[in-house]
């Protein structure tokens, strides 16, 4: 993978010999008034260019001042100068278009060294240089190197196949006026797996992003990458990058001569990274997408390289291993992955160096899904292997989400690195009783469940009422129940802000038959031709069933009235009175006093003067039949007239 960094033009000016200016006329002290201050400045492969103007305390009319932007403690890029003038002012122009990462703009008379200025005397603003220069053609790095310079920390983002992070690190201190070494290099890089296999397989057979096509770029089959980089109004830098996943004719282990041209596999490798303003956190979401209408299966091994500066080893810890310290590794050590969750490695830039050290930097890098292993390549090289994945033939597949922190001490990149784990996972919420769409009996119900996240539960509401969870993680609530079909709901929030919501179906049927009273009819005279409205209260609401029927003779047979015949006429079964039903009006009602309208037809037909007998009933949601409540009267002739 490429690792070097543009060069800027830097000046060691500790112990450099000058001639010393008479005591009375030395410059003893200026102030840099313009640029303001945390200048911010997107730089070209132009020379850019700021004016720069001050005054000094002593000194000379003519006599000149370097301008200097210093980065590091005794090392300092000379960018201009300008010639004080009368009264002790200065103007000029500063060049800044070479300078990478953030440094303190002074203007210095000759022979100025750090170690003199222990008053800090020399001051000036922060400088923060925003540089993109893009590179289409040449090796393996085919695609572009595109920085964007925070004030707190330096991040450098490559071509996909080439690195994922040129670099993140370069922390600034301001009260120090310092920046650390690196701290990640290379993060998510696509390259060589092992000797036989690339960091890509799509349907088992290797597969390469443009950037790392390294068998020539004149093979046919070729394609290019495109990406875009913005900047919301907050600061945010979001770069999307898509690859063409390429195969080589040859087949998955080719050589330059057999690869005589590229295949596309039909996915594309879409990786979108995104910088926070402050240049302390770096996130990178990786999926892929199907081109040609096909599901695809890939394997996904990403390299993480955690240091560029040499002779120096970091240290690492890995989350997911209980009692795991901070710790050189040996290289050709494989690891197991966690078994669940997001997974989080650690990393101090110089294993020596101690904890919150001013130069050396620490750091993490989390993933949203566990990886199946992790391999020890070297030191500072990490291969992080994903598991399988399909790709379907519609949408796209999330292949992993990776966060880059940079932090001063190991306990900061602890805290940040458990809040992004925290985001990346919602809570988690089931039930345990009553099962899932169980009819319930009773007007309240214990409804029992588990509630747990990863970083902690903010809240749990069931039904709407907050719920105490145990440290187990379980919860117990009486709910009440609604006649009928019931849904409870529980809402969990974890810490980061997640939700999770989960339903439960009930059914709630009670034992209780529903009531039928004061039954009366309006009026109270029913005649020929002419509607009666029947009148009752119902205990709850449910269908009505409303029978008119008339009274008739009859004989007794198995214990039931029925029509008389002959047979049972001379058998001498015993007289009964039955009743023929006219009519019956089956309507729902709802709780309350009921009213029912009844003739003064049936059946297109006009009822003829006599006994009438009512019979109502209330059938509930849960098929609970009222006792029948019954009003004999009397259909009497209509009125002469």
């Amino acid at each position: 993978m490429r690792r070097a960094l543009l060069p800027a033009l830097l000046i060691a000016l500790a112990g450099t010999a000058v001639a010393a200016a008479p005591a009375a006329a030395a410059i003893s002290a200026s102030t840099v008034t313009a640029p303001a201050d945390e200048l911010r400045i997107t730089s070209t492969d132009a020379t850019t260019t700021v004016p720069v103007s001050g005054t000094a305390t002593g000194g000379t009319t003519g006599e000149t001042l370097t301008f200097l932007c210093f980065s590091r403690r005794g090392v300092a890029t000379a960018v201009g100068a300008a010639t004080l003038t009368t009264g002790g002012g200065f103007t000029g122009t500063a060049k800044v278009a070479d300078l990478r990462g953030p440094c303190v703009l002074r203007a210095v008379p000759a022979g100025f060294a750090p170690s003199i200025d222990a008053a800090g005397a020399f001051t000036g603003p922060l400088i923060v240089v925003e540089a993109e220069r893009t590179r289409t053609t040449g090796d393996v790095t085919i695609g572009f190197d595109d920085w964007r310079q925070q004030s707190s920390a330096g991040v450098g983002i490559c071509s996909l196949g080439a690195t994922g992070l040129c670099s993140a690190g370069r922390f600034f201190d301001r009260a120090g006026r310092i920046s650390t070494e690196p701290v990640f290099s290379g993060g998510g890089w696509i390259g060589a797996s092992t000797a036989d296999r690339s960091s890509v397989q799509v349907d088992g057979v290797n597969a390469y992003p443009t950037a790392r096509a390294a068998l020539g770029s004149g093979k046919p089959g070729l394609l290019g990458l495109t990406r875009t980089t913005t900047r919301d109004p907050g600061g945010t830098v979001t770069t999307v990058e898509t690859n063409p996943l390429l195969r080589c004719s040859a087949g998955s282990v080719p050589t330059d001569a057999a690869c005589t041209a590229y295949v596309d596999t039909g996915v594309r490798y879409e990786r979108t990274t995104i910088v926070a303003p402050d240049g302390t956190t770096v996130e990178q979401r990786d999926a892929a997408l199907a081109t040609d209408g096909r599901p695809h299966r890939l394997s996904v091994h990403l390299g993480q390289t955690t240091l560029v500066a040499v002779g120096v080893t970091p240290a690492l810890r890995f989350g997911w291993i209980p009692g795991d310290t901070l710790s050189t590794r040996l290289g050709g050590t494989e690891l197991g992955g966690p078994t669940s969750g997001p997974a989080t490695i650690f990393v101090r830039a110089n294993a020596a160096a101690l904890d919150d050290d001013p130069v050396y930097a620490q750091g993490a890098v989390t993933f949203d899904r566990p990886p199946a292993s992790v391999r020890i390549t070297a030191p500072n090289d990490l291969l992080v292997r994903f598991p399988d994945m399909t790709v379907p033939a519609a949408g796209r597949a999330e292949v992993v989400r990776s966060t880059f922190v940079l932090t001063r001490t190991a306990a900061d990149a602890a805290v940040r690195a458990a809040a992004i784990e925290d985001a990346a996972v919602k809570p988690v919420v089931t039930f345990s009783t009553p099962a899932a769409g169980a009819v319930v009996l009773t007007p309240t119900v214990t409804v029992t469940g588990r509630a747990s996240d990863n970083g902690g539960l903010a809240s749990l509401t069931v039904a709407g009422v907050p719920a105490a969870v145990s440290s187990t993680g379980r919860f117990s609530v009486p709910v009440p129940m609604q006649k009928g079909a019931n849904t409870v709901t529980a809402v969990a929030v974890d810490r980061a802000g997640n939700i999770t919501t989960a339903t439960l179906k009930l059914t709630y049927r009670d034992r209780l038959a529903p009531t039928v009273s004061a039954l009366y009819l309006t009026p109270r005279v029913w005649r020929v031709g002419r509607p009666t409205q029947v009148r009752f209260n119902a205990g709850e609401a449910g269908t009505m069933r409303l029978t008119a029927s008339r009274p008739a003779g009859g004989r007794i047979r198995a214990g039931a009235c029925v029509a008389p015949t002959p047979a049972l006429r001379r058998q001498g079964a015993r007289v009964c009175i039955r009743y023929v039903k006219l009519a019956t009006i089956v309507e729902p009602r709802r709780a309350g006093a009921v009213t029912a309208t009844i003739g003064p037809k049936i059946g297109g037909r006009t009822l003829k003067p006599g006994r009438v007998q009512l019979r109502v009933t209330m059938t509930d949601y849960a098929n609970n039949v009222s006792k029948a409540r019954t009003h004999d009267t009397t259909l009497r002739a209509a009125l002469p007239g």
